[in-house]
């Protein structure tokens, strides 16, 4: 087996394990052990379990993208695509809640490869925001294109949108109370 595809089964096993258990539960062997493979053969593919988890990360983001497709119309006002963008990207990224809730607190923590990896689609979240604030496919949005004002919001509408995404992970509100929190931050738009 070659090593892309060796790294592809290490990732999907512990999206499994993660789903089932809990990303805390699960250890390095268990993963190998799911994989079928010696936990020296796996050390060769991560280092530690950080690395599968920002791998785990980058799966779950372009899967994400995936299943988000290009959710944005002209129609509508800005709050109004900006409020059905964050809709649709909550109902995707919470579809399996108990491993949202485990990458959340990783998130949270500061893990390095979870950050590492969340930065790196940064630019393309960014891109999607701006694109609904425009009524135009994230495709169309030059990030280098983009007005401070139109960064500015795509930042705090991600910050609370996380913030309260923290909160639903923690039992502290339901998750329609996110898209009600996005909602807020939207009609604050010019």
């Amino acid at each position: 087996m070659d090593r892309d595809t060796q790294r592809s089964r290490i990732v999907g096993a512990a999206i499994r394990l993660a789903e089932e258990r809990g990303l805390h539960r699960i250890g390095l062997r268990d993963v190998a052990e799911e994989v079928g493979l010696a936990l020296g053969t796996l050390y060769k593919s991560f280092r530690n379990k950080d690395e599968i988890l920002g791998a785990v990360v980058e799966r779950q983001m372009t899967m994400m993208r995936q299943a988000l497709g290009e959710p944005v119309t002209a129609e509508g006002t800005p709050e109004e695509r900006v409020v059905a963008f964050f809709a649709r990207f909550t109902e995707v990224i919470a579809r399996h809640p108990a491993f949202t809730r485990d990458m959340l607190s990783a998130l949270a923590s500061g893990r390095g490869a979870v950050v590492k990896a969340i930065l790196a689609s940064d630019v393309e979240t960014r891109r999607m925001i701006i694109g609904a604030i425009r009524g135009v496919p994230a495709a169309e949005v030059d990030p280098d294109d983009c007005t401070d004002r139109e960064r500015e919001d795509a930042f705090l509408l991600r910050q609370v949108w996380f913030a309260s995404m923290i909160g639903w992970s923690v039992g502290l509100h339901p998750l329609d109370e996110v898209v009600e929190h996005i909602g807020m931050a939207a009609r604050r738009l010019s």
